[in-house]
């Protein structure tokens, strides 16, 4: 009688162990990717790299870190985030450059392109804003600029856009690749506003492997 009731509360505890065992692997696979495996982002800023994809071309920049550190790591947030996908270059402007990144850029209302994103501090600027460099855009009046947009952003296209360092814009990056994919865009038809006739969307930004 003892060993057969031995036996069944072996068979019970083993029954169990093997259910939460089950249980637990079952939500663990309920668990979404991503929050399995967080990106790491200190080993990103060591040199990171984004890819824009346009529906024109993709575009590589190398950001710089060290230099705008608290710009670059928002910049990469967003991208991580998703939050520039869909986004569009909504503001072309032949030899100085082009703007994209706004989030009401996503919406089918153009008039309310490059109102949208919200303020972040400024900090010392230790780039000048020749071509190819890329710098969040202000819309801070003041003299050097007290704030930066978390969102927008422009890419130069011209070494004269240099004089953009007296009022205090901050280039975070450069292009390395996909220059003629800028001067493509750049090139494309606009209206009286600087908005391109056309979309010209910016499907996703992600970082580089």
């Amino acid at each position: 009688m003892k060993k057969t009731l031995t036996l069944i509360i072996g068979l019970s505890l083993a029954a169990f162990v093997s259910c939460k065992k089950e249980e637990t692997e079952s939500l663990q696979n309920q668990v979404p990717a991503e929050s399995q495996a967080q990106p790491d982002i200190k080993k990103i800023m060591e040199k990171p790299v984004v890819v824009l994809d346009t529906d024109l071309g993709q575009i590589e920049i190398e950001l710089f870190p060290k230099d705008a550190p608290q710009t670059v790591l928002n910049f990469v947030s967003k991208a991580l985030a998703k939050s520039f996908d869909g986004t569009t270059f909504h503001r072309l402007v032949p030899g100085f450059v082009i703007q994209g990144g706004d989030p009401l850029s996503k919406d089918d209302d153009p008039k309310n392109d490059g109102y949208g994103g919200e303020q972040m501090a400024s900090e010392p600027r230790k780039k000048s804003n020749l071509r190819g460099t890329i710098s969040m855009a202000s819309s801070s009046r003041n003299q050097p600029i007290d704030s930066q947009s978390d969102a927008q952003f422009f890419i130069n296209l011209d070494d004269q856009c240099a004089r953009l360092d007296q009022m205090g814009f901050i280039p975070f990056g450069k292009v390395v690749k996909g220059m003629e994919v800028v001067d493509l865009i750049a090139k494309q038809p606009r209206d009286m506003r600087d908005r391109p006739t056309k979309n010209i969307t910016i499907m996703s930004i992600s970082l580089k492997q």
